[in-house]
């Protein structure tokens, strides 16, 4: 799976990092890994860092069925915040799409679409901060 994550427990956050060509059923089974495994509490935040994506493998009417799917996990774990971190141009515009694709069928849910680390981080100190 070109899907890799880590959970830090102390925060509360699963930190992904999707590499090499990245298709539709990869990040489903991603975000089923994630709905399965009981390590990961309720209410956490996702930070995807995007800059080892060579290719998305899907068609726009494939990113309705990652949507569907996102909103599984958002109900089963309660996911607080999703961040996208994407450094490059091209990245950028990837995350921006899913933020746009996001908006519409959650327009309640939170979700950043951020340039660098350091502003995930500022924005997840931020977030620490309400809780």
């Amino acid at each position: 799976m070109p899907i890799k994550y880590k959970y830090d427990p102390k925060l509360n956050v699963v930190y992904s990092f999707p590499y090499g060509k990245v298709s539709d059923l990869d990040i489903s089974d991603y975000f089923n890994e994630l709905i399965n495994n009981d390590e990961i509490n309720t209410g956490f935040i996702e930070v995807a860092y995007f800059k080892n994506i060579e290719d998305f493998l899907f068609s726009s009417d494939k990113a309705s069925n990652i949507l569907e799917k996102y909103m599984e996990l958002r109900k089963a774990k309660n996911l607080n915040t999703t961040l996208l971190v994407g450094e490059s141009d091209l990245h950028f515009g990837f995350a921006r799409m899913f933020e746009i694709f996001h908006g519409m069928v959650n327009p309640e849910g939170t979700f950043f679409v951020v340039r660098s680390e350091e502003e995930a981080d500022d924005i997840i100190k931020k977030l620490m901060k309400k809780r």
